[in-house]
Parts: structure tokens; C-alpha cells; sequence
């Protein structure tokens, strides 16, 4: 299957379509929001220095840079909705094995594998929402998207932090054991995402 077979589909305003992907969009970044707010909290807790954390990072921006140009052609030849789908099982699995291993190099693995499958994602979601929009609404569903991420971003950072408390309370588990099933929890959000993909 070539570029142009992919994309050059008829443009049409599925609203089901579309309604389904802004929704998976807004899943997939909660388990990104709960990674960003929660998980340096996770390690400090694991007593592990700031070098660890500064290389878990750089771990998840590595595997994203990595993945770009597959991404691109997993698109290009299998489409926008099969690079979604895969992004979403990549990103999950990594952000969940992020919550469970401890030692370094595990760390970095697993960061590196969320930032693969973020990456993944942002390159399929272009493609996938000009499929589903005609050219006259695409910059505004463009906008919509954007402003969904952000508006979403914000409830799911607030929950990220409050999840882990009333782990902790309701649950009578420690500190720690908070931590982790609150970034388990954001994982699974965003292998939700996947559920939504037309």
C-alpha cells in the first residue's frame, strides 16, 4: 500500500469517527499526564538519585526520536489506525513496566519504550484526523484536538496526584504502594485509548 493509498481517501465529517479519536487522543495523554506528575516522586521513593531520573528522561525523549521515521512509514504503508493501535500497546506496556521495575537500566528501558509509543502517536494523530475531516473544518478540528489535550491535561494531572492519595488512604497502603498503582491506573488509560480508534 503505498502513501497516497493511505491517505488520499475521501474526506468526509465521520463525527462518530471523530468524536471517537478526540476521546482516545484525551485517554492516551492521561497515562502521559500521570508519567509526567507522578513519576519522579515513584523513583525518589525507590531511593534513587536525580541522575536516574534525569536519564529516565532523556530515555523517553531517545525512544521517541528513534521510533519517528518507522512511525512515519508504518503510516505511510499500513495506515494511521494501525500505527494508533501499536502506539497505544507500546506506550501502555512501557509506562507500566515504568511503575513496576527498579533497577537503572530497567528504568531507562521501559522509559525508553513510552517514549517510543508517545511518539508513535503523534505521528499517527495528523494523519488520522485529515482522514477523518474534510479540508474545510480541518485547521478548527486541528485546534479542537489541541484544545482537548491541554483542557484534559489539566483534569488528568489533578486526578494523578489525587489517585495516588486515596490509593494510599482508602487503601491503607503505603506511600510507595500509591505511587505505583496510580501510574498502573495511568497506563491503563492509555491502552483505553486504543478502544476508541475508529
Amino acid at each position: 500500500m503505498s502513501h497516497s493509498d493511505t491517505l488520499a481517501v475521501p474526506a468526509q465529517d465521520s463525527r462518530r469517527g471523530l468524536a471517537g479519536l478526540l476521546l482516545a487522543n484525551a485517554l492516551f495523554g492521561g497515562g502521559l499526564f500521570f508519567h509526567a506528575l507522578l513519576y519522579n516522586f515513584y523513583l525518589d521513593g525507590l531511593r534513587l538519585h536525580e541522575g536516574v531520573m534525569g536519564l529516565a528522561a532523556a530515555a523517553l525523549t531517545a525512544g521517541g526520536l528513534l521510533v519517528l521515521a518507522p512511525a512515519g512509514r508504518l503510516v505511510d504503508r499500513r495506515g494511521p489506525g494501525a500505527a494508533y493501535l501499536l502506539a497505544a500497546g507500546v506506550c501502555a506496556a512501557g509506562l507500566a513496566a515504568g511503575a513496576l521495575v527498579r533497577a537503572p537500566g530497567a528504568i531507562y528501558l521501559a522509559a525508553a519504550l513510552a517514549g517510543a509509543g508517545a511518539a508513535a502517536w503523534r505521528v499517527a494523530m495528523g494523519p488520522f484526523l485529515m482522514r477523518l475531516t474534510s479540508p474545510a473544518l480541518r485547521a478548527r478540528v486541528f485546534s479542537w484536538n489541541v484544545g482537548l489535550l491541554l483542557a484534559s491535561g489539566a483534569l488528568w494531572t489533578a486526578l494523578a496526584g489525587a489517585s495516588a492519595g486515596w490509593l494510599e488512604s482508602g487503601l491503607g497502603v503505603s506511600r510507595q504502594a500509591g505511587l505505583q498503582g496510580a501510574l498502573l491506573l495511568g497506563a491503563l488509560l492509555t491502552l483505553l485509548s486504543a478502544a476508541g480508534v475508529p
